[in-house]
């Protein structure tokens, strides 16, 4: 009785089992080898791996300069921490702080003038937008 259940031997079964985990592997590195060779076999360079940081010096600045005016004023210390080395002018007129800072171009970071404008009065919830770059300034 070849179709009796109780005469099967487990190599079948267990070869069975074998089959379908060898073709499951297959399919995930398939999976994997397509994920990482098609996009660059379709023209599109893989994302370089870059040791630049997400944000660029103007957003840094942004950031700093709304961490300085959180206590109510804008010292010139904080105004130099805040730009770091980059030439810099700071203009008030009574409704607002103008800051303009020029970034020099690095990988990653395109440099340009910046000019970031806080509103009279500072206070914690002061907020600075970041511009365009070269927008309402001019290169020294």
């Amino acid at each position: 009785m070849s179709g009796d259940p109780g005469r099967r031997t487990r190599p079948l079964a267990g070869g069975c089992v074998w089959v379908l985990l060898g073709g499951l592997l297959l399919v995930v590195l398939g999976l994997l080898a397509a994920g990482v060779l098609l996009p660059r076999g379709l023209g599109r360079p893989a994302e370089p791996k870059s040791s630049v940081p997400d944000r660029t010096s103007a957003e840094l600045t942004r950031e700093r300069l709304e961490t300085a005016a959180g206590d109510g004023k804008l010292t010139d210390a904080e105004v130099e921490a805040a730009t770091g080395p980059h030439p810099h002018t700071r203009e008030s007129d009574g409704t607002a702080v103008r800051i303009v800072v020029t970034y020099p171009d690095r990988p990653g970071d395109p440099g340009g003038c910046y000019r970031f404008v806080l509103p009279l009065p500072l206070s914690l919830d002061t907020r600075v937008a970041l511009p365009p770059r070269d927008e309402g300034c001019t290169r020294r």
